[in-house]
This record gives structure tokens, C-alpha cells and sequence, in this order.
């Protein structure tokens, strides 16, 4: 009788896979419980468990062996060997576990299959699809990466310890993926040859953290995948003189300075629901990429825009410190942009890609105030330029300049000076636990910049309140 009834469940569990074998692997899969493995009855169960579910099961599983470990080494004669009873629990446990395990893997394997794309000849090839949200999902149930995922990972981490950067986390996205880096040739006298160096951004992080800063809009100088501190040459210039014919010529060699640059890290942290992570579709990754590069991009910008002091080892000093605006008395004026311009033009700096940030409050006053209020009827700024130079704004721009608060930041500057340096990549801690009561997972981002104006005469800026 009981080979008939599993012979009859078994024919049962074949019946429903013909007919609905996609809705079970999307939602569930269908898991037998013997209680007869418990000690408790012949009686089978079919009990459908999500994707979550598994991973919370084997999860639990975990842990209580881990506490049979600690209560064994907690004894009160000191470390002891487990009992008869706590080893046929935890061989029990381990079994369970290498069970979910399978499992968990065939979701994930049947899950590549759906999302990877028609197959493209590359050299060298790419062992499967990275996916951020397997890469996500396997950490936070501890369970080994997938191949494509742990290529990159591990060229990441590498990437990080070449910096003497120790990861806080296992994951550690490279913003260049080095398998893809070319070289061209270079040959001596033949123009374009030189040293031409070609990157794939194979996770597409590095081209929308850029997009996302408003210094590409005005032409600033990115330096991306270094390795160690670097220093940036800076020139004061040359002299000479008039001189008698016989008289000797002054050393006509100018002063030279470096400007050093180091990895300083930014950290950040975003929650997520478990809910968010279990999903597969394109849209769910490329959002989840987004909001990684927002968390960096933001603070990067808004440090840039700051009038924050250097500190050592932990941050870089902002761009806009009091002591250095040209004008910071109440409601700015017309004639404020001229001696903003001014002032980078007696410097000799007044070429290149010259431009405007400022914050888009202090952009809208621009745009509703007279230049002259008796004789003009036309506007401070109008359109998308300020006085003949683009203009853009940022929410990242300082609202703290001078001694008063709500006062915003107007910065006018030859923006091929500001050199924004990367190193590494980006390393991420998976928690889920701080938020565990909340179905969130936290995902602490940390990643390495620093940056420095080149020439400094060539930025100038005030302040200005809104009324």
C-alpha cells in the first residue's frame, strides 16, 4: 500500500510539471517532506516553496548548526566533542542544506537560461551573464557565487588589493571589465598610434556614473582605473626679462609643484525589499545599477560643491571655501556676474571650457530678476546661458556658503582643471540583518575617488540668498 501511494504522488508531481512546468519554476518549486526522515511517520507532503522560502530554510539550517558548534565549544569543561544526539542533528542539517542547495541552483540555471542573450562570438570568452541581483541574492544566503558572477567579483577584489584596499564585502564590482581592455600598437611617427587605450565598461556602471555628474556636462577631466597615489604636475609659469646686450638672461625655468591625489573612500548605503531581489527581469537590474551609481555620484558631486575642510586620509577639501568668494552680500545682482568673470580673466584663465554651476533655486531667481531694474526688461539669465556662458544646476550645489545658511553657490570656472580621480571599483556589503524585521536588505556601497582643481585661478564664485 505505501509503495502505492508514492508511486501515485510521483505520478501526481509529473502531471503538474507537464502542465505547468513555467508557473512552477517562476514561483515555486514543488518539495517532497518525508517524515519518515524525522522519525515521525511514513506521510508525505508536497509543499511548494518560493525562491525566499529556500533560501530562509537553508538559512536556518545554517544556524542552528552553527549553535551546536558553539554549545560544544561553551561546555563547561571547555571545548568537547558534540554527543551522539547533536551529530546525527547536524549530518541531518547538512544533508538538508546540500538539498536547498540543489535546489537553489536550479533556479538560478533555469533563471540564466531565460535572461542570457543569443550567444556572441568574443575573445576571450565569458563563462554566462553577470546578474547583480544573483550576485545579491546568493550572498545573503551565503551561498556560492555563480561562475560569471565570480569572474568579475574576484577581478573586483583584485582591482581593490592592488590599492592596498581591503573589500568590507564579497562584492566587488570592477568599473572595467580588463578581460575586454585593448592596446593598440605603437608605432613610432605614425599619428594616432601612440598609446591608444580602449576599456569595456561590461557592467555599464562607469558611462552612467559619469552621465549622472554635472562635470561632464562642463568638460572636467576623469582619471579612472588607477592603481596607487598618484601626483599631477603643476607649472607657475617661466620668466624673462629685458637685459642690456652684454648683460646675463635670468633663469627663464619656471616653478614646478605636484599636486598629489589619493584614494579616499565614499560609503553609502541602500535598502532594498527581499521581495525586489528574487526578481529576474532586465528593468529590476538596470534600476538596481542606478541607484548604486545615484548613492556615489551624489555625494561625489556634492562634496565637489562644497565648502568642506580637507580632512587627512578621510576626505578631500570642496572647491568653494568662504574665504575665497568674490561676492557673498545678500541678493546678488547683475553686476556680480562681471566680477565673477573678472576675476578668473585676471588669472589668464578666461579660455577653455568655460561654464556656470549653480543650484537650481538660485538659477530660478536668475531667471525672474531684472539686470537693471529702471532701464532693462530683460533678465540675468535667460535661456540656458548666463551672460554668453552655458549655465547647469545641480542639487548638489552648496546652500551653506559664507556665514549664512540658505545662501547658494554660483561657480564659474575653466572646468578642464577639475581632475576626478577613480580607483577600483565598487565593494558592497550585503546586511541583511539590520533590517531583517523589515524584509529589507541593506547594501552598504563603498567606493574610492578623490579630486583637485588644477588651476585655481581659473575658478572664481559667490553666494547669494534667494530674497
Amino acid at each position: 500500500m505505501k509503495k502505492l501511494f508514492c508511486f501515485l504522488v510521483v505520478i501526481l508531481i509529473a502531471t503538474i510539471g507537464m502542465l505547468a512546468i513555467d508557473q512552477l519554476m517562476d514561483q515555486s518549486l514543488a518539495v517532497l517532506f518525508i517524515d519518515q526522515l524525522l522519525g515521525q511517520g511514513d506521510i508525505i507532503y508536497l509543499a511548494p516553496l518560493t525562491l525566499l522560502q529556500l533560501v530562509d530554510q537553508r538559512k536556518l539550517l545554517f544556524e542552528a548548526n552553527e549553535k551546536i558548534i558553539k554549545e560544544g565549544e561553551e561546555g563547561k569543561e571547555g571545548l568537547r566533542d558534540l554527543t551522539n544526539e547533536e551529530k546525527k542533528t547536524f549530518d541531518d542539517n547538512m544533508v538538508k542544506i546540500k538539498d536547498f542547495d540543489d535546489q537553489i541552483k536550479r533556479v538560478n540555471d533555469i533563471t540564466e537560461m531565460r535572461v542570457q542573450p543569443p550567444a556572441i562570438e568574443i575573445t576571450p570568452p565569458v563563462s554566462g551573464v553577470f546578474s547583480l541581483l544573483r550576485t545579491l541574492r546568493n550572498e545573503m544566503a551565503k551561498y556560492p557565487h555563480h561562475e560569471a558572477d565570480a569572474i568579475l567579483l574576484k577581478q573586483g577584489a583584485d582591482d581593490m588589493r592592488a590599492n592596498g584596499i581591503s573589500p568590507e564585502g564579497r562584492v566587488c564590482l570592477p568599473f572595467i571589465d580588463h578581460r575586454h581592455e585593448k592596446r593598440a600598437d605603437i608605432l613610432a611617427g605614425t599619428a594616432l598610434a601612440g598609446a591608444e587605450i580602449v576599456s569595456t565598461d561590461v557592467l555599464n556602471l562607469l558611462g552612467p556614473l559619469r552621465n549622472a555628474l554635472v562635470f561632464t556636462k562642463v568638460g572636467a577631466t576623469y582619471l579612472n582605473g588607477l592603481i596607487g597615489n598618484i601626483s599631477i604636475p603643476k607649472y607657475a609659469g617661466s620668466t624673462a626679462g629685458w637685459k642690456g646686450e652684454v648683460v646675463a638672461s635670468d633663469d627663464a625655468a619656471g616653478a614646478h609643484s605636484a599636486l598629489p591625489l589619493s584614494p579616499m573612500r565614499i560609503t553609502g548605503h541602500l535598502d532594498i525589499s527581499q521581495r525586489y531581489l528574487i526578481q529576474d527581469a532586465a528593468g529590476a537590474e538596470e534600476l538596481l545599477k542606478t541607484d548604486l551609481v545615484a548613492a556615489v555620484a551624489g555625494l561625489l558631486e556634492s562634496t565637489i560643491l562644497s565648502k568642506i575642510a580637507a580632512i587627512a586620509d578621510t576626505n578631500p577639501a570642496g572647491l568653494l571655501p568662504d574665504a575665497g568668494s568674490t561676492f557673498n552680500t545678500g541678493v546678488m545682482e547683475y553686476g556680480d556676474i562681471f566680477d565673477i568673470e573678472a576675476t578668473v580673466d585676471a588669472a589668464n584663465a578666461l579660455e577653455g571650457n568655460m561654464a556656470y554651476i549653480t543650484h537650481p533655486s538660485l538659477k530660478g531667481l536668475m531667471k525672474q530678476t531684472i539686470r537693471v531694474a529702471t532701464t532693462d526688461s530683460r533678465m540675468i539669465m535667460e535661456g540656458k546661458e548666463l551672460n554668453g556662458y552655458p549655465c547647469h544646476a545641480t542639487s548638489n550645489m552648496a546652500t551653506d556658503l559664507s556665514a549664512t545658511t540658505n545662501e547658494y553657490g554660483l561657480a564659474f570656472a575653466n572646468w578642464r582643471h577639475l581632475l576626478i580621480a577613480q580607483w577600483g571599483g565598487i565593494d558592497l556589503l550585503v546586511d541583511p540583518y539590520t533590517l531583517g524585521t523589515e524584509a529589507k536588505v541593506r547594501i552598504v556601497v563603498n567606493s574610492y575617488w578623490d579630486f583637485i582643481f588644477r588651476h585655481p585661478g581659473a575658478l572664481a564664485y559667490g553666494s547669494s540668498l534667494l530674497a
